[in-house]
């Protein structure tokens, strides 16, 4: 059985704060040589699912632009057309999605 200690996974929570986009958070995980592809996909599920559960506890407004920003890809100005909303406003929802997410996966994993 493979030793945790030969590998390090980057903090996911730095990972968000970096704003690693989508699905680029759940690939960011480094897995050493020989490891099981089934270990390696019920971890990746399991973060999945956390990731999921918590979105769906953030407001609707945070949570759309959360989304559109780091699964879309939508930059700020983009964003604030689809929503009608200023820059700002979307700039603050994503912080403020962002820090709920953090706070809460630091939480739990």
């Amino acid at each position: 059985m493979n030793d945790e200690s030969e590998y390090e996974n980057p903090n996911l929570l730095e990972l968000i704060d970096l704003g690693v986009k989508g699905q680029d958070l759940l690939s960011t995980e480094v897995f050493p040589e020989g490891t099981e592809n089934i270990e390696r996909d019920l971890e990746s599920e399991e973060v999945t699912n956390l990731v999921k559960n918590l979105l769906d506890e953030v407001p609707e407004e945070q949570r759309t632009a959360y989304i559109l920003c780091e699964v879309d890809s939508k930059n700020y100005e983009e964003i604030a057309t689809i929503t009608g909303v200023p820059v700002g406003t979307v700039r603050s929802r994503i912080f403020r999605a962002r820090q709920y997410l953090m706070e809460n996966l630091e939480e739990q994993l």
